[in-house]
C-alpha cells in the first residue's frame, strides 16, 4: 500500500543516515589515528566516554542539519543531481555547529579533533550519496515487485505532470473520469462514476487534475473518497500557481486550506530568530564604544538629536519604530517632498546620490554604513532581522504596486540582496524589490550567510553607498 510503502521506505532512508554517520565517524577516528599529524597520538588523548560524547555531539549536529537544510523531509520527485549540494551544505553545517559549540560557546565540555571531524564529514558525504543510489536501487527493486508503485485514477484531463516518470513513486495510470473523449482510450466514464471505481477495490490515490472551484460535484467527489480512506490530490487554481506553501488547519474543527508563498520550515525560522536575538546582543556589546563616538559626531556636526526615528513598515506591513544615526539636517523629512522631483531612483522608493540634506558626518556614515548600526536595536525587540528585505518609509510603501507589498511577508532586515548586489547602484525600485522577492523564495539558512559573509566587503569598501 502507499501509506505503509512510503512509511517503510523513510524508515530505511533514516536508518541508513544512522549507519552512514556512525561508519564516517568511525573513518575520521581511524584517519585521525593512522595520521598522526601533531605527535600527540588520539588514543592517548580520548577515553572512550570522549569518542562517545563527541560521536553524540557529530550525530546530533548532522540530524538537525538534515532537516535544516532540506534534506529532510524526503519529498517526493527530488532527483540525486540536487542531492551532492543538499548533502555538502548538511555535512558543513553539522561540523561548523560541533566546533563552535565545543570551542567558541562552551555550552559542554567536550574534546574535538580537527583531523577527525573533518574526515568524518567527507566520509559521511561520500556515504550519504553512495546510499541514496542505494535507496533508489531498492525503490526500483520494489517498483518491480509490484511495491511502491501508485495506482491512480484520474479525475479530469491527464496532465503531463501526472503521467510523467516520477524517481521516488511509480504512478499507474488507471483511467481518467471525465465528461469529455468519451470511447478513447484510458477513458472510464465521468466524474459521476468515482465512487463505483472506487468500490471495486485498488485504487491508492485519486488526482483530481482539473482546478478545484469548490463547486457540489467535487464536494461530493471528496467526500467519496473520505469515505472509502483513498488519498486524494486537488490541483489548485491557476492563480494559485507561485504559492509555495500549503496545507490543510483545522479551526473549530474544522478543514481550511493555508497558502502561504514565503518560508515554511519551522525550524529554520527559528533558528534564524535565535541567531538574530543573539547576533543582535553580541554587536551591539561589541559596538557600543563606536556607536557613543558616532553620536558625539553627529551632534557635534549638525543640530538636532543623535537618533533618526522614523516609523516603517516592517512585517505584513506592522509599523515600528526604525533607528539609525541622523545622517541628515534635522527637518529632513518636511523638504523631502520639495526633493521629489530629482528623485533618481525610477518607481517607489527615493534616493538622490547628492542629496542637499545629508550632513558632512552623515555622509561619511552612509559610506560606512555605521549609521545602520543602531538598527541592531530593532533586531533586539524582534521588529527587524539581520537579514531581510529593507524596511521602507510609510510614504514609500504608499506608492507601492500590489506585487511589491509582497517583499513585507518577511521580516525586514538590516542587510539583503539588494545591499550586497550594489544597493545604490540600483536604479530601479523594482529590480529592488525583485531581488527582495527571490530572497524570500529561495531563502535558507545558507542564503542567509552568504549574505552576511558579502556584506562585511560591500560595507568594507563602499559599493553602492549613497
Amino acid at each position: 500500500m502507499l501509506r505503509s510503502d512510503r512509511a517503510l521506505l523513510k524508515f530505511v532512508n533514516e536508518a541508513a543516515d544512522m549507519l552512514c554517520l556512525a561508519a564516517a565517524f568511525a573513518g575520521g577516528v581511524l584517519t585521525r589515528t593512522y595520521i598522526d599529524v601533531t605527535g600527540d597520538p588520539l588514543l592517548s588523548r580520548f577515553s572512550p566516554g570522549d569518542f562517545v560524547s563527541l560521536f553524540a555531539a557529530f550525530y546530533a549536529a548532522s540530524v538537525v542539519s538534515l532537516r535544516l537544510t532540506g534534506v529532510y523531509p524526503v519529498r517526493m520527485g527530488r532527483r540525486f543531481e540536487q542531492m551532492p549540494a543538499l548533502y555538502a551544505r548538511s555535512v558543513v553545517f553539522a561540523v561548523v555547529a560541533v566546533q563552535v559549540g565545543a570551542h567558541l560557546l562552551f555550552l559542554f565540555n567536550l574534546k574535538t579533533s580537527r583531523l577527525l571531524l573533518l574526515s568524518a564529514t567527507f566520509y559521511s558525504w561520500i556515504f550519504f550519496l553512495l546510499k541514496e543510489r542505494w535507496i533508489q536501487a531498492l525503490t526500483r527493486s520494489m517498483r518491480a515487485n509490484g511495491r511502491a508503485k501508485v495506482r491512480v485514477l484520474v479525475v479530469g484531463e491527464p496532465t503531463p505532470e501526472i503521467l510523467g516518470p516520477d524517481p521516488g513513486y511509480s504512478f499507474e495510470i488507471v483511467g481518467w473520469l471525465s465528461p469529455c473523449r468519451s470511447g478513447q482510450a484510458g477513458h472510464l466514464g465521468g466524474p459521476e462514476d468515482l465512487s463505483r471505481f472506487l468500490d471495486s477495490g485498488g485504487i491508492d490515490l485519486v488526482w483530481f487534475a482539473e482546478e478545484f472551484r469548490g463547486d457540489r460535484a467535487i464536494e461530493r467527489a471528496l467526500w467519496d473518497c473520505e469515505e472509502r480512506g483513498v488519498e486524494v490530490w486537488i490541483r489548485m487554481p491557476a492563480f494559485h500557481r507561485r504559492v509555495e506553501y500549503a496545507r490543510i488547519e483545522m479551526v473549530a474543527g474544522r478543514p481550511f486550506l493555508s497558502l502561504r508563498s514565503g518560508p515554511e520550515e519551522e525550524l529554520p525560522l527559528l533558528v534564524k530568530e535565535a541567531i538574530d536575538r543573539v547576533g543582535a546582543v553580541v554587536l551591539l556589546a561589541f559596538s557600543a564604544p563606536v556607536m557613543a563616538v558616532v553620536a558625539l559626531l553627529v551632534r557635534l556636526d549638525s543640530e538636532g538629536p543623535a537618533l533618526f526615528v522614523q516609523e516603517r513598515a516592517g512585517l505584513n506591513g506592522r509599523r515600528f519604530k526604525f533607528f539609525k544615526f541622523r545622517t541628515m539636517m534635522d527637518n529632513a523629512d518636511e523638504l523631502r517632498e520639495s526633493l521629489r522631483a530629482l528623485n533618481q531612483m525610477k518607481g517607489a522608493a527615493f534616493k538622490m546620490d547628492r542629496d542637499p540634506r545629508v550632513t558632512r558626518v552623515g555622509r561619511w556614515l552612509r559610506k560606512t554604513s555605521l549609521d545602520e548600526l543602531p538598527q541592531f536595536w530593532n533586531v533586539l525587540r524582534g521588529e527587524m532581522s539581520l537579514v531581510g528585505p529593507r524596511p521602507l518609509p510609510l510614504d514609500d510603501v504608499s506608492r507601492f504596486d500590489p506585487w511589491m507589498r509582497r517583499r513585507q511577508s518577511m521580516k525586514p532586515g538590516i542587510t539583503g540582496l539588494w545591499q550586497v548586489a550594489g544597493r545604490s547602484n540600483i536604479r530601479d525600485s523594482a529590480q529592488w524589490f525583485r531581488l527582495d522577492l527571490r530572497y524570500i523564495d529561495e531563502w535558507s539558512l545558507w542564503l542567509d550567510l552568504d549574505i552576511l559573509l558579502r556584506t562585511v566587503p560591500a560595507v568594507l569598501f563602499g559599493r553602492g553607498a549613497a
